[in-house]
């Protein structure tokens, strides 16, 4: 149970805003796109019983397609097989991500997002329109003259107007911008550790992540990379630094993920996705 808590509690972070694709000004879906001349990618989850592999527990979750650059243009996402949804992705010239449009199990139109971007092409605005026009909300960052997210500002637009209060987070770095702080009523403060070794300005690969709630210790990330930079581990350690359980992820020739095993504390896997690409 305990496992299960920590996971929720992150994954409810990230929705917070603690994105970490966004510690820079970047879009997720910008890093997303596969190699080696790619269309679809689909993919599958499993269960395993007593460690054995649970073939009938087969559910589909996603279809990732892809156009001619490897850019990832559409997203059909599956509920216990059947179909829900999808997303569709439009870009500028330059490879930008500037249109994501949503559509529910019927085909319906639910809303779309429009990404804003500086002219370092570091995301500064998004904003999120509802076919229901009684809700939009927007997104506007701060970043600094190397893509490093300053401030994060939440509006929230009803019926009657702007609300006149937006959440609001704040990001500080140190001098050497190893650890990396965000606060904001949802999630009060996280610590970032970056890999100074191998450190690139616009790709920092993250090593560590501990987040404290009313300033006590609730959970920690640590990441592990393999020599091309590939996250490949992904342990979790609950409030009391006790090992929880990990993520596996492996890749193909050309650095595409290929499977990811999520493995107990007990050394016991527990479920395994598959990403299967198809040309």
């Amino acid at each position: 149970m305990k496992t299960l808590l920590t996971i929720i509690a992150f994954l409810l972070a990230l929705a917070c805003g603690m994105n970490l694709y966004a510690l820079e000004g970047k879009n997720e879906n910008e890093w997303y796109k596969v190699k080696g001349g790619f269309k679809t990618c689909t993919v599958c989850t499993y269960k395993y019983k007593v460690g054995t592999l649970d073939e009938s527990s087969k559910c589909k979750e996603n279809i990732f397609k892809f156009d001619l650059s490897g850019a990832l243009v559409e997203k059909v996402f599956f509920n216990d097989n059947e179909y829900s949804g999808k997303s569709i992705f439009q870009y500028d010239k330059s490879g930008k991500l500037i249109y994501e449009y949503k559509y529910g199990e019927n085909d319906n139109f639910t809303n779309c997002s429009y990404y804003l971007y500086d002219l370092n092409d570091y995301l500064i605005e998004e904003t999120c329109f509802w076919s229901t026009s009684d809700f939009n909300y927007n997104m506007c960052y701060i970043n600094d003259s190397e893509g490093y997210r300053i401030e994060r500002k939440a509006y929230h637009h009803l019926y009657e107007g702007l609300n006149p209060i937006p959440e609001l987070s704040t990001y500080r770095y140190k001098h050497d911008h190893k650890v990396q702080e965000i606060k904001n009523v949802y999630n009060p403060l996280s610590d970032f550790n970056f890999d100074m070794i191998n450190y690139k300005p616009n790709r920092r690969r993250l090593l560590e992540v501990s987040t404290y709630h009313n300033f006590s210790f609730s959970h920690k990330i640590i990441f592990e990379y393999d020599v091309e930079g590939n996250k490949i581990v992904e342990k979790y350690f609950d409030d009391e630094n006790f090992y929880q359980g990990k993520f596996d992820y492996k890749y193909d020739i050309y650095g595409n993920l290929i499977e990811i095993l999520y493995i107990n504390s007990d050394g016991t896997t527990e479920s395994k996705t598959e990403y299967i690409y198809s040309k």
